[in-house]
């Protein structure tokens, strides 16, 4: 069979025409439905994270507080840690200079006096004490002796006899000095 269009083209191709039209609108209207869905998706999502940013930001805030309080009670512990420090070692150093002084008196041989004693050191620890010093003798023999009793105590190191000047008194005496180190055997 044949078939025979009599619908003129003119009318098909308005019609066609229209048609495609109409798919593109549809076409256009699909995408737009979709890009409006899409749009609204990811406002969703948008409001979502901001509102998980302002929780966070809150709870940001409550933690610094509690930082900022914890940062406050390490440093009160640290300035009582070293208050308590300085405590225990005033009280291991407390008996450091009695022992020193008794020491020290029981290795001046009579015939000496002591003039000035200085000395420097001894820290924190209260290890050690460097001794300056200036002394009087009736006889050179009495500073001998003096050394080689410091010498002998085990306590005093470094002693070092300094200059010696005779005084042309009527009572001839030595003039010295000496300089040695203390070191507390017993702490």
């Amino acid at each position: 069979m044949i078939r025979i269009n009599l619908v003129p083209a003119e009318i098909l191709a308005k019609a066609k025409e229209k048609e495609l039209l109409f798919r593109a609108v549809l076409a256009a209207a699909v995408a737009c439905v979709f890009l409006i869905f899409l749009s609204w998706f990811h406002y969703l999502q948008m409001t979502k994270q901001e509102k998980r940013l302002s929780e966070a930001q809150a709870k940001l805030k409550k933690l610094e507080v509690i930082v900022s309080e914890v940062d406050k009670l390490e440093s009160e512990a640290k300035a009582i840690r070293q208050r308590l420090s300085v405590i225990s070692t005033l009280i291991k150093g407390r008996t450091f200079y009695p022992y020193f002084m008794s020491d020290f008196v029981r290795s001046v041989p009579f015939d000496i006096q002591v003039k000035n004693l200085s000395t420097t050191g001894g820290g924190s620890q209260m290890s050690s004490l460097k001794l300056n010093i200036s002394a009087e003798a009736a006889a050179q023999d009495d500073i001998a002796e003096w050394m080689l009793r410091l010498k002998n105590s085990g306590r005093f190191s470094n002693i070092d006899l300094g200059t010696i000047t005779r005084t042309d008194s009527a009572q001839k005496t030595y003039n010295f000095t000496l300089t040695a180190v203390y070191t507390n055997n017993t702490q």
